[in-house]
């Protein structure tokens, strides 16, 4: 009789370890419980469509005029730099560009950053002639700003192109590019030059 309750006393202790162990268990697994994807936080990625490269690409360009077949001497321009805005019109040719001046000081508060430079060619075009000319660079925040800049620049261009001609490119043969952000403006150094402001885009562009 003894021994049996002594049996039964050891069964008894054994049963309720095993329990306790199952409750501990149990609460170690509910303690590393990991969140669902459901309860999980989740940080996106927030992506600024708003802006844009600024630095001016213009010094690669010079040196790609530079070794040129021209062998172009590049030097700077600065006095384009100030006032900011979109473009300083040549007074001589102002007459009857009130409009375009309007439109082209909207453009201009758009303007983030203007460069230029000019450049001359050591090789003559041609046996005769040696390219010489102007190029602006005018950065945008970014490429939707600098497109919408650009059409509207066009616009007033095909309205008005005896004008645009005379007070924006300085009355010589000039060209207009937009590449992503920004906007080139390459003005020749006059009409017997008519030509080089695409060969000078097909340089620098492609």
């Amino acid at each position: 009789m003894k021994t049996l309750l002594s049996f039964l006393s050891i069964l008894f202790l054994v049963s309720c370890n095993h329990d306790n162990k199952k409750d501990v268990e149990r609460e170690m697994v509910e303690d590393v419980i990991v969140p669902t994807t459901e309860s999980r936080p989740i940080k996106e990625s927030v992506t600024d469509s708003t802006s844009s490269n600024v630095t001016s690409y213009l010094s690669a360009y010079k040196s790609k005029l530079e070794a040129s077949k021209y062998k172009y001497v590049i030097s700077n321009h600065n006095g384009l730099l100030s006032p900011p805005g979109f473009y300083d019109v040549d007074e001589t040719y102002s007459k009857g560009i009130e409009n375009i001046e309007r439109a082209l000081k909207d453009v201009g508060k758009t303007v983030v950053k203007k460069n230029s430079f000019q450049y001359k060619a050591q090789v003559k075009r041609n046996g005769d002639v040696f390219p010489q000319g102007t190029m602006i660079e005018y950065i945008f925040k970014n490429d939707s700003i600098a497109t919408s800049s650009y059409t509207r620049l066009m616009e007033l261009k095909s309205g008005s192109e005896a004008v645009w001609k005379d007070g924006i490119d300085w009355n010589s043969p000039a060209l207009m590019v937009r590449k992503e952000n920004r906007i080139y403006h390459i003005i020749t150094g006059g009409d017997h030059m008519a030509g080089t402001e695409n060969e000078i885009a097909d340089l620098i562009f492609k």
